[in-house]
């Protein structure tokens, strides 16, 4: 465990939560890395008794990168506004059950329906579009947390969404491993069916490193292969936040017993010295 990680897990975080869809079904793709990072901060700070969310954009610069100007950060802003979400579509029915999109439609979902700059204060407010706003705002199951900063801390899109990925799943059984497919690492990273097993373990292997030095969670890979070609992986996530604390609590619970021993040896002793 890296001293990051030790020092990370008793700090204040902040954390976002999106739904299981943002992974398996829509892509980020059309948003820049920077624009990625500014919606999962937005998300980490929603309010969700509020139509708008508002947030600073002192906090944004804070987190992000503190050397912006606020004219730079607001251009950054306004042109994620702009941006949607994709989705090779399922079957999408109008009110009156009329088909409006067939498997393989593309769908463009824009995140944003409304955004605010307020320039005297030097904040934004926005609102989610209502035809996804389940993903990051109405969050009611198959949802995953993640760690703002940690999330800040990884090197491109590739590794955030293998970040996601692990955090979806961080709380499975640890026992035993979660198992994907090559073809759907590879749909999952949003790479092309040709791209090589070759590449996609380079930035497999980077990722786990990052992920295991800059992050909260540990991550353990285990290839599986057919007539020597690897067709799927296993992979093995767990909780380092989670492990510290159980070894914590059972590093107390021994102590509480050796001292409750050790009062019983005393209070016998004395017992004894009373009789004698």
């Amino acid at each position: 465990m890296s001293k990051y990680q030790v020092q990370s897990l008793f700090e204040d975080s902040k954390v976002f939560a999106t739904h299981n869809d943002l992974i398996e079904k829509f892509s980020l793709n059309l948003l820049s890395e920077r624009e990625e990072d500014i919606l999962m901060i937005i998300v980490s700070d929603l309010q969700q008794n509020r139509e708008f969310t508002k947030i600073s954009l002192k906090e944004i610069k804070n987190l992000l990168d503190k050397t912006m100007t606020y004219k730079q950060l607001i251009s950054e802003v306004e042109q994620l506004s702009k941006k949607s979400l994709v989705l090779l579509s399922e079957e999408i029915y109008n009110a009156d059950g009329s088909l409006a999109a067939e498997n393989g439609d593309m769908w463009l979902p824009i995140i944003f329906s409304s955004l605010i700059i307020h320039k005297r204060e030097k904040a934004v407010s926005v609102k989610f579009n209502s035809d996804i706003q389940y993903i990051f705002w109405d969050l009611k199951d198959k949802f995953s947390i993640g760690n703002v900063q940690d999330y800040l801390k990884l090197n491109g899109k590739k590794q955030k969404i293998l970040y996601r990925f692990f955090k979806r799943w961080e709380n499975y059984n640890v026992s035993e491993s979660i198992n994907i497919s090559v073809d759907r690492l590879k749909k999952l990273l949003k790479c092309s069916e040709t791209y090589q097993y070759k590449s996609l373990k380079k930035v497999l292997n980077s990722a786990v490193e990052n992920i295991n030095k800059q992050s909260d969670i540990s991550v353990e890979f285990y290839e599986n292969k057919k007539s020597k070609k690897v067709i799927s992986i296993d992979f093995k996530i767990s909780n380092i936040k989670k492990e510290i604390r159980n070894d914590l609590f059972e590093k107390k619970n021994r102590k509480a017993k050796l001292e409750n021993v050790v009062d019983g040896e005393k209070e016998l002793m004395d017992l004894y010295q009373e009789n004698s």
